[in-house]
């Protein structure tokens, strides 16, 4: 009977995690394949086997905790490194969850301590499960997407309120006399479960004001390229309309070079004149919506010099996309690629970009050099190499969650010193 109960209590741990992981940290699942149904195969057979011997208790919650890790790695598109580190605050965070709910039953129930254990498991699961029907799933996917020092100050935190609470339980269970005892740990089991909520607010708060700031920065700026290309339009409009205020004594100019025989000057004329309307047409890349256009002309423009640049396709200006979600996908991916290039030598600088409409989806497509650089992957995507990610390494998670709102996708891929990246947006 023992063995059943400890296979069990590994079992209830594992879905403990899992919660926890895909609740509180929003983390996505990963794509089957039989690699992963053959580990969990293999996980199945190892909690087997660990339930055919006796355990310490304690032991057996290692062993759970051990096993769990692998199974989370297993389960949810998080690297082995991100798994250490959500790790380093889920295990405070969930034992602090088990000290509160611990404490009540030993004040309200008379249970024996294997059966405390699957009780308060079960029990956070639920409440966990609660949660996220009632109001977790409403909140952002991206909230606990924070730098790697900040999860060290805040597991710190973690592991020092264990401590603490648990110094104060054992001062309580075994110094301080009965009728205090239980006041004392009701005191405490309130105190630590408010704190628990106040930090998890707390964290919430703050990285979706980060995130919805550096989005507003991203708007500003935006702001700022479009202004810019609207003085370009209304420059470019003022010549043309110098151009064609003259084209009547031009034509006159023509005419009397040919009357006098001046064949030579009029060539020479007309050239000039060419020159100057080419110069007109090249002021501006164009795709036809002026959101990318603004973009495009922003980024492009400072490069164009030095970089060979390719900008083709078409995108009408009424597509049901929003402005700003528009903005999200081709500033991200198009300003990558200037800062890609901008590492390469002379003779590499190279962007092609490509959007075209089609009757069910959106697509865009930049194809940039990058030269000698190596593209870092993390879960399966590109990160940023910035010495701060804290305020980077935004851009790219940003186009996945439009990708995912529009139910599209974003695909890259690295061919011969190229980085092409591909967003597909229903429409």
């Amino acid at each position: 009977m023992s063995q059943v109960i400890y296979f069990w209590v590994i079992v209830i741990l594992i879905i403990e995690y899992f919660s926890f992981f895909y609740i509180i940290f929003r983390k996505a699942l990963r794509t089957y394949s039989w690699k992963r149904i053959v580990y969990g195969g293999i996980i199945t057979l190892t909690l087997l086997c660990a339930s055919l011997r006796e355990w310490n208790i304690t032991l057996l919650l290692l062993f759970g905790l051990f096993i769990s890790i692998f199974v989370v790695y297993l389960l949810f598109e998080v690297s082995v490194k991100e798994t250490i580190k959500l790790y380093l605050v889920a295990f405070p965070a969930l034992s602090i969850l088990e000290s509160i709910v611990e404490y009540f039953f030993k004040m309200v129930l008379d249970f024996g301590k294997i059966e405390r254990i699957i009780a308060y498991m079960i029990s956070i699961v639920l409440g966990l499960w609660l949660y996220y029907f009632i109001l977790g799933r409403k909140l952002e996917r991206e909230a606990f997407q924070m730098s790697g020092w900040l999860w060290l100050i805040i597991s710190i935190v973690m592991f020092l309120l264990v401590g603490m609470i648990s110094y104060f339980t054992y001062v309580l269970m075994e110094v301080v006399g009965t009728p205090q005892k239980n006041m004392g740990l009701l005191l405490l089991t309130a105190g630590g479960f408010a704190i628990f909520i106040l930090m998890y607010v707390m964290l919430y708060y703050f990285n979706t004001k980060q995130k919805y700031q550096l989005q507003s920065d991203m708007l500003e700026q935006y702001n700022e390229q479009q202004r810019k290309y609207f003085e370009e339009l209304l420059q470019k409009e003022q010549s043309t309309r110098q151009f064609r205020h003259d084209i009547t004594s031009d034509l006159l100019q023509i005419q009397n070079f040919y009357r006098k025989n001046k064949y030579k000057e009029a060539k020479q004329y007309i050239d000039e004149m060419l020159k100057e309307i080419s110069t007109i047409n090249k002021k501006g890349y164009n795709v036809g919506n002026e959101i990318i256009n603004t973009i495009l002309n922003s980024y492009f423009a400072p490069i164009e010099t030095v970089s060979n640049i390719k900008v083709k396709g078409f995108i009408d200006n009424e597509i049901k996309v929003s402005q700003r979600d528009l903005c999200v996908v081709v500033s991200n991916l198009v300003k990558n690629a200037v800062e890609a290039v901008e590492q390469c030598s002379k003779e590499l600088k190279m962007i092609t970009f490509e959007a075209n409409q089609g009757k069910q989806f959106l697509y865009i497509k930049v194809k940039n050099t990058i030269g000698d650089k190596n593209v870092l992957i993390e879960n399966n995507y590109p990160v940023t190499d910035k010495g701060n990610k804290k305020i980077h390494g935004f851009g790219i998670k940003n186009v996945m969650m439009v990708a995912e709102k529009y139910n599209g996708c974003y695909k890259y891929r690295i061919e011969e010193g190229y980085y092409i990246a591909e967003v597909y947006l229903q429409i």
